[in-house]
């Protein structure tokens, strides 16, 4: 999906990443929208700022975003190291049935365990995942 001026997709699509989320934050300064609050989030998560990215989160509103949105919230406080808070997130995540791949969202909850320094869980996991994986591909 493109935002309303194009302008954030045209500079990712040509690797700029020093400008693209300028253009996304100019874009939500003039013309507030869920999608360019959203693209900017998931740039900002990229870059290691999980704090600006959840700045970004809280002001979306559309309904189309709310279980994507909790995803993200998830990441951003992963990486803010507030992993019971990404945990929760995730459950909510998990009862909406919507909006996220079941495999992203396992795989977002064994990055929390990894995290969260249980480790045996997280290979569990892991290599559930692994096998699915395959299972997919042959």
């Amino acid at each position: 999906m493109r935002s309303a001026d194009g302008s954030g997709d045209f500079y990712l699509e040509h690797y700029n990443f020093e400008l693209a989320p300028k253009s996304f934050d100019i874009s939500c300064q003039i013309t507030p929208s869920d999608e360019a609050n959203y693209r900017l989030a998931k740039i900002h998560l990229l870059e290691g700022r999980a704090q600006h990215a959840l700045e970004h989160l809280i002001e979306i509103e559309g309904e189309g975003y709310a279980t994507r949105r909790l995803y993200w919230e998830a990441a951003a406080q992963q990486q803010l190291g507030n992993l019971q808070q990404a945990g929760d997130l995730l459950a909510q995540v998990a009862l909406a049935h919507d909006g996220v791949p079941e495999y992203l969202l396992a795989l977002r909850r064994a990055i929390n365990l990894e995290l969260a320094g249980n480790l045996d869980s997280a290979l569990e996991l892991y290599s559930e995942l692994a096998e699915t994986s395959r299972e997919s591909v042959t």
